[in-house]
């Protein structure tokens, strides 16, 4: 089965706890916000979305282009795959 990105988009769009933030369809238009990541997380794992590795590599290679170099969630994830290139514990 292929995840679409439509699906995943509709979901998040439709979600009722993120109904004040009025998010269109296009994710490169959303909001820098802790409430909006908190649901994508929470729709992720209940729908469980990225629990095959070329689900996750499509979020990552969809979703990290669209971030901008200052925002808070793509320092963290950069500082991520550093720490997992040099395998330390």
């Amino acid at each position: 089965d292929t995840l679409e990105l439509s699906t995943v988009i509709d979901v998040i769009v439709n979600e009722p706890r993120l109904q004040g933030l009025r998010l269109v369809n296009d994710p490169a238009f959303w909001p820098e916000n802790q409430t909006l990541r908190k649901v994508i997380g929470d729709l992720a794992k209940q729908c469980n979305w990225i629990k095959r590795i070329d689900y996750a590599q499509g979020v990552f290679e969809f979703a990290l282009p669209l971030l901008t170099e200052t925002s808070i969630i793509k320092t963290r994830l950069d500082a991520l795959f550093t720490w997992i290139q040099r395998n330390e514990r």
